[in-house]
């Protein structure tokens, strides 16, 4: 049997639509989207063939002859007969975000040029594959990453993103809507037969999907090809609604601030009337490893909330958001006021209904919402509208309160929901636009507690695991994990309804992977449990007193990858269920799923713990954790065993 064909393609494509407003499903579909080239390359074959529909020098029209034009013309080409032959036969079509290259083939090559339609099951994506390797997504990132020798051409990147989008009209040239100059189409051209040749390269340089991964890929593809239908007269009268708040709270904001501060848009003057009134502003580690000032509503949350332990413990840790107030000092009230309107304004979740709305189709369904592989554990992400970043704050009367927005009546909300915020109303019941189609019904559901069940049975805690089987037989009355942990960090019964059911939470949730005590107050601070750092203390040594294989379990995993690291090529099974080995440039972990983790150039080094100890560390290429730049950081089995044990299923 004949190996099967494998061709590697690549568009580029120019349109009045903006793709990162409203994803590339509504970006092919709209009516202005064009091709401004194909580049595409059969896997063992030398060159990269190109197909462009033909354009008119339009830059020189104005100076120029017909007939002196015409040679600077680029005359369109016939169909690519050869290409359709083996979509025909089906081969295998890959590209770096594949997703993309569907919905343009879909939409513009099928529905305007009447080319063969391609088929999921033949679909392969690069992005998605360097991504199972906890590689970074975009083409320039990974080929740099991996020292590729091919990289992706970012000056014709930049030539390719201004032929993309339309001109502005010129005195000289009113009426050519696009930059289509001869010398920056070729160079357009070029670059994209660069970037076919980039993604082959790194295609053949890592490892396939498995036939698993390869289905979960594709089911992922069929998701987003379907979308979520969403109540779009509910998503309108919500936007309605929304902008009359805005508008209400930047008239307070301006009047509280005396007019130095007239849109809660207005970043620096806000922090300079703050300032201005004796108020330490919250500070931020940024990028350059720099700390500044910053109007993030983590930190003007934690002014408003946080005690004053907590300064203490932001001085210990500058990564976290600092305390704003000097130690037993209040907020004055008119300053207090300033910053809950400025939060109420910018509000990110209520944003989302604009997203929902211009990505929603003539279908009223939202596209391209989920992102195969987000994290390097290959969990799912968000895109577009985050569908999983949602409001859980879901009120009782959540339907009664989508009635009455739906009246889109600003002044009737503020009547009927005296003191409840406009902008905290649309946030909560934010869950309401996603529904059912006409004819369906919509279910939910959610696997209860299953990272803590993860981490119990991968390192083999029986004692936990019949805890939860006694829970799930009903033993346990009106109780659940939480109540149990909190039991075992305060000595006494606990119940559903009792504050220390809190703690016993953050603790089942954040403590299964070695946290420490100052970052589990971080932890707990966005559950919105705020704890002080004796609180999270007892916390910690009351989960680790009562969970002791899973406090084993992080010294032997550890050990298990140094030991693969220290010999490459050898597989090192630290248990029935986990296996360690180097291959290649990788660490993998091969989990009981089959899925495997991965870590780029590992090496064992010498380090210190947070706490001061120095121990041995499996060192790697990512991205780190708290400046999300790529570079060389380090794990420990804790943070090994978050990646474990969260997909032992």
């Amino acid at each position: 049997m004949s190996e099967r064909e494998h061709i590697t393609f690549d568009f580029e494509t120019r349109s009045e639509a903006d793709l990162k407003k409203v994803g590339a499903y509504e970006y092919a579909r709209h009516p202005s989207t064009e091709l401004l080239c194909l580049g595409w390359k059969w896997r063992g074959r030398p060159n990269v063939r190109l197909w462009h529909p033909g354009f008119e020098d339009l830059a020189y029209i104005q100076k120029a002859k017909k007939k002196e034009r015409t040679q600077r013309d680029l005359p369109p080409q016939p169909d690519p007969v050869d290409l359709f032959e083996a979509v025909h036969r089906g081969a295998i079509m890959e590209a770096h975000n594949v997703w993309f290259e569907r919905c343009i083939w879909e939409f513009v090559c099928v529905g305007k040029y009447g080319w063969p339609a391609l088929i999921i099951e033949n679909l392969r994506c690069s992005a998605a594959k360097a991504a199972s390797f906890s590689l970074r997504r975009k083409l320039e990132h990974v080929a740099k990453d991996l020292g590729l020798p091919i990289q992706k051409d970012m000056a014709g990147n930049r030539v390719m993103l201004k032929c993309s989008k339309p001109r502005k009209p010129t005195q000289r040239d009113p009426d050519s809507p696009w930059h289509q100059a001869r010398a920056d189409l070729l160079t357009t051209f070029r670059y994209n037969v660069g970037d076919v040749l980039a993604e082959e390269c790194l295609s053949e340089s890592l490892r396939d999907l498995s036939p698993t991964e390869l289905e979960l890929f594709q089911l992922d593809q069929e998701i987003n090809w379907r979308g979520m239908h969403i109540d779009r007269p509910f998503v309108d009268a919500a936007l309605i609604v929304g902008a009359a708040a805005e508008d209400r709270g930047n008239e307070e904001l301006d009047e509280i601030t005396y007019g130095c501060v007239g849109k809660a848009t207005q970043k620096i003057p806000f922090l300079d009337w703050l300032e201005g009134e004796d108020i330490k502003v919250p500070m931020k580690i940024n990028k350059k490893k720099k700390l500044v000032r910053t109007t993030e509503a983590e930190g003007f949350e934690k002014m408003l909330a946080l005690d004053s332990e907590w300064q203490e413990h932001a001085e210990r840790a500058p990564h976290v958001f600092r305390e704003a107030t000097p130690k037993g000092q209040s907020l004055p009230e008119h300053v207090r006021r300033a910053i809950e309107v400025w939060l109420s304004v910018n509000k990110t979740s209520t944003k989302k209904y604009g997203a929902f709305s211009r990505r929603a189709g003539i279908d009223d369904r939202v596209r391209e919402a989920l992102l195969y592989y987000a994290a390097s554990t290959g969990r799912w992400g968000g895109r577009g509208v985050q569908p999983q970043n949602l409001s859980r704050d879901w009120p009782k009367n959540a339907l009664e309160i989508i009635a009455d927005v739906m009246e889109a009546d600003f002044s009737l909300l503020g009547f009927l929901y005296d003191g409840d915020n406009v902008q905290t109303l649309l946030k909560r019941i934010i869950r309401g636009v996603i529904t059912a189609a006409p004819g369906h019904r919509l279910i939910a559901s959610d696997a209860a507690s299953i990272e803590a069940r993860g981490v119990f049975w991968v390192s083999g805690h029986e004692e936990g695991l019949q805890v939860f089987r006694d829970i799930d037989a009903g033993l346990h009355g009106n109780k659940d994990i939480y109540c149990w942990m909190a039991e075992q960090i305060f000595g006494y019964e606990v119940f559903k309804g009792m504050k220390e059911r809190d703690s016993g939470k953050v603790g089942t949730l954040g403590c299964g992977y070695q946290m420490g005590a100052p970052k589990l107050v971080e932890y707990g601070a966005s559950m919105g449990v705020h704890l002080t750092l004796a609180q999270s203390k007892k916390i910690v040594d009351g989960y680790r007193e009562a969970n002791k294989p899973v406090k084993d379990f992080w010294e032997l995993t550890n050990n298990a990858a140094i030991e693969a690291v220290d010999h490459p090529g050898t597989t090192i099974r630290q248990n029935e269920h986990i296996r360690w080995g180097v291959r290649g440039r990788f660490l993998h972990c091969r989990l009981p799923s089959g899925r495997m983790l991965s870590y780029l150039d590992p090496t064992v080094e010498w380090g210190l713990t947070p706490w001061g100890e120095e121990v041995r560390k499996v060192c790697f290429s990512g991205t780190n954790t708290y400046t999300r730049q790529f570079g060389r950081t380090d794990t420990y089995g804790g943070k090994l065993c978050l990646a474990a044990g969260t997909l032992v299923l």
